[in-house]
């Protein structure tokens, strides 16, 4: 059945039906009846359809979506997942069991009665039904409260029982805040804005509704207003985060939204990459509605990533996202129409937002030049400082509010000073209309100076102005017993929070008591920084970031030790910054080494790009490896090449007589240089880079100042970089020699060494593929694979790139060797895998899942399977463009084999018009590709193996096609012929040519241009 947002949302009071369907199903129809009847909505799970969700994830979205679970239990043990082609030790129904225990839903459990399974026997073999006996007597000697039923009749009235106790424990849907709103001491007028917001999140669609405004406007408190009056919300689950609060990140809030939504399911180190996350996020929002609030998110905008102001917004890269992901999650977020919400506050539409649905609130009239929440009108801010206890005649109360210009921020302030001065509160009146900004900050000049302990008041919101992470007490402290002016007296302990109280109760900071933060209003804190020297904010950054250095030290809180570098910076001290980054914390790591190992790859990537901006030399090039590592990880390794290649030309500049600290260091910056050319394409570049890096690691490892790993790593990657290039011969004796080191240093093997091995030796197999040898090569990846599947064994769901690259090899085996339904068999087996990474946004898997689909059409075709291979060839050949599109060009030679064998899939299953554009589309791409690219990837054998086929398939008659081709393949042979270097894989080449020397010369004649090519 199909998916019910209201009941999702909470609207409508659900209950999930658990039961087999051969023994139990008009029990189940009896219940189903009865509910609805009741007005309660049934859930029942009878059959899976087609969905990106797993079976487990599928129950689990109904289960968690359910306000009840009704267990049936039966004699039938019924349908199960298979495993290894067997039903599995848990059925469907047992599976729904377990997950409303582990989810702690309300459960009703029904027990049949042995004279009911009499009355109902139930054929199924021995071995399933003695399970589903052993899972009845469990539960009938469990804790659990049960009830047993004989007959359909009195199954039904212990039905009609329970249906108050259901209905009396729905729980009513609620925020979860993880940044608390302001409670505001009253709230007037907008009313319009309120029937809004409402009508907006009543509807399905826009999905995004963005509320716009000024500083100080009122934004924040409207939709807390909203949501606070709201009886029920129709969200299945809500989440309300503010990207005001300090270095609270994009990344961080995709942590509390998944942890929020998903609870114990969410596993970080499951879903580490930002991409994995984001996937996830948009996953959970399409399975059921849920409502996500962002406050102030124009703090995660281009405009507003520097301290300030920004007036201006007709530039489109300010309202651009600052924040990796951001742009792209509020662009597919807008496309949903389940009933989920993003609602954002916000001083500017982020421009991921102008070109896709989206509701603006407020809604002016069409014809006004104003857009975004307006000031209060006069009467209602009248009303406004009336009721905050402004004591005046209502004209008095109607010009103070014009003075104000109706901005609500600077009338509640007015109001709290006013009712704290009494009679006196006049002085603080001028009685002309200003600028709302003006406004605030002449009241605020007033404020101050009727401020009691006005010194040490205006020293903690000075210090509180630049801690925009918020400010705990404990760091207030420390600001004020290090202060070099003494300012607040040298006290060891001071007493700040009856001061702290006193300045919250005035309106000029929040103070938040579970957590002891304090937080000043982006208006406030603009106005307070202002007053501080240059000097005085470098000093208040290097003593908050000294606090926070010693704190991570402490207790190992990754936040703070972010914290510290940021402040650090601040303070223009680059070098403790870079300490705070890589010196070993309490728990032995790095900052850089905890960051990468949870996932967060984009923050730490954004600090040490900064922080190399601000340093020189030998730290600089430490900063810019460990920069462009996470950016290969990122497979953005591209962005990183000329910093890197900058840091390995300064090193290498240095006066000699060089340390061998930083000859190791040039080695690392050429070998991270030698892998982003390999990475993108550019082997026959990554070469002399690898070998130069690989020479520097050799003189080192032997004297212990460099790694044997880095050396062996190194000469993996230009063992690579040969095999691209053609040169299969030094490739071997490349990976032959590392084998050989590993299996010398037998007590110093461990799992990363293992995985090494294996790899190597599965890279050793492949070049006997390449050689025409696949045979041989079977037996040898086979081995490999099952040593690395053991590796692994612990991991099964998170599958190593190694793991995956091994397979792939395999099934390249099987299809050389004619093995087409053993290729298909371990194809089938690594497309689910890669479908399930894929669908959790593991971009780094999509090439491989591209090419896997192109393999499977290799080999459906070879199967006589041309629909089926039409399928998987279309497949490649859409995610080719998508890769493409994202900016991997290294992989338009695959995505040319993917046209040939989507041409050749329809030219087979008739549909000749398509082949033939789909051929004539890779010979453009192919030609393209080999003259830019000649000597890279292998791209001319491939293309001459795609040639000879398209040949095979191509209909007679289609004479520009054969020409087009019989004279690439020409030219491919004249450069084998004229080549300077005897590579292998220009043997190989030579070899399928001459094998088809012949039927070659054959065309030839017939187009009237001979075959000329002696390839001997």
């Amino acid at each position: 059945m199909e998916s019910d947002w209201q009941t999702e949302s909470g609207l409508r009071t659900a209950v999930f039906i658990s039961a087999t369907s051969s023994d139990l199903a008009d029990c189940r129809n009896r219940i189903a009846s009865v509910l609805r009847k009741a007005g309660v909505y049934d859930i029942e799970q009878t059959n899976f359809a087609h969905s990106p969700l797993t079976i487990e994830e599928d129950l689990t979205a109904k289960i968690l979506s359910a306000d009840a679970v009704i267990c049936l239990i039966g004699g039938a043990f019924g349908a199960a997942p298979t495993v290894d082609g067997r039903p599995g030790e848990r059925s469907y129904t047992q599976m729904e069991y377990d997950l409303a225990v582990h989810y702690e839903r309300p459960i009703y459990l029904f027990i049949a009665t042995d004279e009911f399974l009499e009355a109902h026997p139930v054929g199924e073999p021995d071995r399933l039904r003695s399970n589903q006996i052993a899972h009845r007597k469990a539960l009938l000697r469990s804790e659990l409260r049960y009830q047993q039923f004989s007959t359909e009749e009195e199954l039904e009235r212990r039905i009609v029982e329970i249906l108050a106790p259901i209905r009396a424990n729905v729980a009513r849907r609620s925020i979860r805040y993880v940044h608390i709103p302001s409670l505001p001491t009253c709230f007037v007028g907008r009313s319009d804005e309120l029937i809004q917001i409402n009508n907006a999140m009543d509807r399905s669609a826009p999905a995004v509704i963005t509320i716009i405004g000024m500083g100080g406007q009122g934004k924040t408190t409207l939709l807390a207003q909203a949501l606070r009056q709201r009886q029920g919300l129709p969200f299945a689950a809500a989440l309300w985060v503010s990207a005001e609060r300090g270095d609270f990140t994009f990344s961080e809030f995709l942590d509390c939204a998944l942890s929020e939504f998903l609870g114990r399911r969410f596993r970080k180190e499951e879903m580490a990459g930002l991409e994995t996350r984001l996937r996830a996020l948009i996953g959970q929002l399409q399975v059921r509605p849920l409502l996500i609030v962002i406050d102030a998110m124009e703090r995660w905008l281009k405009g507003w990533i520097t301290p300030g102001e920004v007036g201006k917004f007709g530039d489109f890269s300010l309202r651009e996202g600052a924040q990796e992901g951001l742009d792209r999650f509020l662009s597919e977020a807008s496309a949903l129409e389940n009933g989920s919400h993003i609602v954002l506050t916000s001083r500017a539409l982020p421009a991921a937002l102008d070109m896709v649905a989206c509701a603006i609130l407020p809604v002016l009239p069409a014809d006004g030049r104003e857009t975004g929440l307006q000031a209060l009108p006069p009467d209602q801010a009248a009303e406004l400082l009336l009721r905050l206890g402004v004591d005046a005649p209502r004209e008095k109360l109607l010009q103070l509010a014009e003075s104000m210009v109706g901005h609500p921020l600077t009338l509640t302030g007015f109001a709290r000073v006013a009712r704290r001065l009494g009679t006196k509160w006049e002085s603080l009146w001028a009685n002309r209309a200003i600028d709302p900004s003006i406004a605030f900050h002449s009241l605020v000049d007033e404020i101050r100076n009727h401020l009691p302990d006005r010194e040490r008041s205006e020293v903690v919101l000075r210090f509180a102005s630049l801690l925009s992470e918020g400010a705990s007490l404990g760091l207030l402290k420390w600001l004020t017993v290090t202060e070099p002016a003494n300012v607040l007296l040298a006290q060891n302990e001071p007493d700040l929070l009856p001061l702290i109280l006193m300045l919250a109760d005035w309106n000029l900071l929040v103070w938040d008591p579970e957590t002891e933060e304090i937080r000043l209003h982006g208006l406030m804190a603009a106005y307070f920084v202002d007053f501080l020297k240059p000097a005085e904010r470098e000093s208040i950054h290097h003593r908050a970031a000294a606090w926070y250095a010693t704190k991570d030290r402490e207790g190992g809180d990754m936040r703070l030790g972010i914290l510290a570098v940021r402040h650090a910076m601040s303070a223009n001290e680059p070098d403790s910054a870079f300490l705070a980054m890589f010196e070993a914390g309490g728990d032995t790591r790095s900052l850089y080494q905890r960051m990468v190992s949870c996932g967060h790859l984009w923050e730490c990537a954004s600090l040490l790009e900064d922080l190399l901006n601000k340093l020189t030399g030998t730290a600089r090039a430490k900063v810019v490896v460990a920069w462009g590592q996470i950016l290969n990880d990122l497979e953005l390794s591209q962005s990183a090449l000329a910093e890197v290649k900058e840091a390995a030309r300064t090193l290498l500049a240095e006066e000699s007589p060089r340390s061998p600290e930083n000859d190791v260091l040039i080695a690392r910056c050429l070998g991270l240089e030698g892998l982003i050319h390999l990475e993108t394409g550019r082997a026959s570049d990554a070469l002399p880079v690898l070998d130069r890096a690989a020479g520097i690691f050799r003189t080192f490892a032997n004297s212990g100042m460099a790694s044997e790993d880095d050396l062996m790593r190194t000469v993996a990657n230009r063992a690579l970089a040969k095999w691209s290039t053609g040169d299969w011969d030094g490739a071997e004796v490349d990976w032959r020699s590392i084998l050989q080191r590993l299996h010398s240093t037998p007590g110093e093997d461990n799992e990363s060494r293992t995985e090494m091995r294996w790899e190597l030796e599965a890279r050793v197999a492949m070049l006997a593929v390449d050689r025409g040898r696949a045979a041989e090569a079977i037996p040898l990846l086979e081995l490999a694979l099952g040593e690395l599947e053991k590796i692994q064994a612990s991991d099964t769901a998170n599958p190593s790139k190694t793991n995956l690259h091994t397979k792939m090899l395999l099934v390249d085996a099987y299809i050389e060797n004619g093995q087409n339904r053993e290729a298909l068999a371990m194809a089938q087996q690594m497309a689910t895998q890669l479908e399930g990474l894929s669908r959790l946004g593991r971009w780094e898997f999509h090439g491989l899942l591209a090419q896997l689909r192109m393999n499977q059409a290799t080999a459906m075709l070879k199967q006589g399977e041309p629909l089926d291979a039409l399928a998987a060839a279309d497949r490649a050949v859409r995610l080719y463009e998508d890769i493409q599109r994202r900016g991997a060009a290294q992989f338009r030679g695959q995505y040319a084999s993917a046209l040939f064998r989507r041409a050749e899939a329809r030219n087979v299953s008739g549909d000749v018009a398509s082949g033939i554009e789909d051929l004539q589309s890779a010979l453009t791409v192919s030609e393209d590709w080999i003259r830019q690219w000649y000597g890279e990837c292998n791209i001319q054998r491939a293309f001459i193996e795609n040639a000879l086929r398209a040949l095979a398939f191509l209909p007679s008659g289609h004479m520009p096609e054969k020409l087009q081709i019989f004279r690439m393949l020409r030219e491919c042979a004249e450069r084998i012929t004229t080549s300077t270097h005897p590579l292998a894989t220009n043997v190989r080449e030579a070899q399928l040519l001459s094998q088809h020397a012949e039927e070659l010369q054959r065309i030839g004649r017939e187009l009237e241009t001979p075959w000329t090519p002696a390839l001997g």
